[in-house]
């Protein structure tokens, strides 16, 4: 083991006396926006288990060996180069040999000593840290690294329960329909607040219905995502048994899980509203079905004050 050490400390110290770049260490991430997949991931990975935090370490390490091992047999190709390409190639070369050797020597730390954190709530890419010894999870290729990243996401998804396409960007989700929300006041139905694609929340007063208009808003999107993911697992063949469907929460409510059925893993979401109304899915599963079958149907929620109870008296 403390070879091993010794050989992680005496990589990056060979590194930096010769003044080659070290890919992963050195390399800046282009500019962004928002947050990546494999940011998102991370975030919430750094509250699972020992076991949950190595596997993806093992699965992330691999794929980078994967992509730096490709990228040293691309650079030692034979090819026609000018003399600066040429040199410019050959210490890239060397950068990428010397970083794999450290990408080897981390894998075989964190096997010994299985102990891995994330890091993912700083500026910059996903860290994992053993020890003293931290490794950004980064790409050779600098301008493209969600290539890497939606290999590791895809890996680590096909044995952990979490779907890839819940990690989009919200902002990058097409938006909720708009045209005919709003409030209706019918006879029989209470105070009423019906969305566009037929979802109608009965209130028995429009007391604080900026509020009540709010919550419902947010309630109505979830179940379009629910909707969504729904539909994307039964292309995939997951089996939905519909009586046995719900949503959990985890304690810091960070979170969600949606159970398809006795025997799938569970998938991971953001439906925080939704875990706070726990009866509106059960009333919303005609709806929902109707909708993985592309047709139109209203559903109404009664007693939408009960319903939201929670989420009415929240300060968020």
């Amino acid at each position: 083991m403390r070879s091993l050490i010794a050989q992680l400390a005496g990589l990056l110290l060979i590194a930096t006396v010769t003044g080659l770049a070290v890919p992963g260490a050195s390399a800046v991430q282009p500019p962004q926006t928002r947050s990546s997949k494999l940011k998102r991931l991370g975030y919430f990975l750094q509250s699972e288990s020992r076991e949950v935090r190595l596997q993806f370490a093992i699965i992330a390490l691999d794929t980078m060996i994967a992509a730096y091992t490709a990228e040293l047999e691309k650079l030692n190709t034979p090819g026609r180069h000018s003399l600066r390409q040429a040199h410019k190639r050959r210490r890239w070369a060397t950068a990428v040999n010397q970083y794999l050797d450290y990408l080897y020597a981390f894998e075989e730390v964190i096997k010994q000593a299985p102990k891995v954190d994330i890091i993912a709530d700083q500026p910059g890419p996903v860290q994992l840290l053993s020890g003293e010894f931290v490794l950004p999870i980064s790409s050779p290729r600098i301008a493209r690294p969600e290539q890497l990243e939606n290999t590791i996401i895809e890996s680590f998804c096909e044995d952990y329960p979490c779907d890839p396409l819940a990690l989009e960007d919200p902002k990058e989700q097409p938006p909720a329909p708009v045209g005919r929300s709003g409030w209706s006041f019918r006879a029989g139905y209470g105070s009423t607040y019906q969305t566009v694609d037929g979802l109608n929340f009965m209130f028995s007063n429009v007391r604080n219905k900026a509020r009540k208009e709010q919550i419902s808003l947010r309630i109505s999107e979830q179940l379009r995502q629910l909707g969504d993911t729904l539909r994307r697992a039964r292309r995939r063949g997951r089996i939905i048994d519909w009586q046995f469907l719900h949503i959990t929460s985890r304690a810091n409510g960070d979170d969600q899980r949606l159970l398809l059925s006795a025997q799938s893993p569970a998938l991971r979401l953001a439906l925080p509203d939704l875990a706070l109304a726990p009866g509106v899915l059960d009333i919303a599963k005609p709806w929902l079905k109707a909708r993985l079958d592309h047709q139109y149907i209203e559903q109404f929620f009664p007693g939408a004050d009960l319903l939201f109870a929670k989420l009415i008296s929240a300060r968020n």
